[in-house]
């Protein structure tokens, strides 16, 4: 899996912004979804159907802000039986591939692949300037979330920690 390394002042005007999901990394093979150490989530089969066969999908397990622990516990423990499912939704933010695709064109595989209550595309614009990313942090911290996610334009999908997407929590901004 790609992991964001964190945001330390770079020049960031152009890069896709989005808000970063306080869930479980979850991470769809195209018939298990799975977590960051490749463990798989259990999860209840109408909740698998949504997902596309066949392609992966890189994201996030979320239930709402504030439902961390929630997710967790779900991602942990095979409890594919319990209500608190139909809260979920897997928040996709990217297309994986070995290939040299750039992240626009992964953006818009994961938008196209992403369907249903349950299976959510991660709404990504780009960033004007150095205010703009700081008007938006304020935005999402201020409605409870937990900061932004930046990548850099033209780049490739990296397995690893990558200087090409950044996160951008409390306490890493100016």
């Amino acid at each position: 899996m790609m992991l964001a390394a964190r945001y330390t002042n770079q020049p960031i005007a152009g890069w896709w912004l989005s808000e970063k999901f306080d869930g479980v990394r979850a991470f769809w093979d195209g018939s298990a979804l799975r977590t960051r150490t490749w463990r798989e989530i259990v999860a209840p089969a109408w909740f698998i159907a949504a997902l596309p066969q066949g392609t992966a999908l890189d994201g996030e397990l979320w239930g709402g802000r504030g439902s961390f622990q929630v997710a967790s516990e779900l991602a942990r423990f095979e409890r594919a039986a319990d209500p608190v499912w139909h809260g979920m939704r897997l928040m996709v933010f990217d297309w994986p591939t070995t290939d040299a695709v750039p992240v626009e064109t992964r953006l818009e595989n994961a938008r196209k692949l992403t369907r249903g209550p349950h299976c959510e595309f991660v709404a990504q614009r780009r960033c004007r300037d150095l205010a703009d990313m700081h008007a938006e942090f304020a935005a999402v911290v201020a409605a409870g979330g937990e900061g932004l996610v930046l990548r850099r334009p033209g780049s490739f999908y990296e397995f690893g920690r990558s200087s090409c997407w950044l996160k951008v929590k409390p306490a890493g901004i100016d």
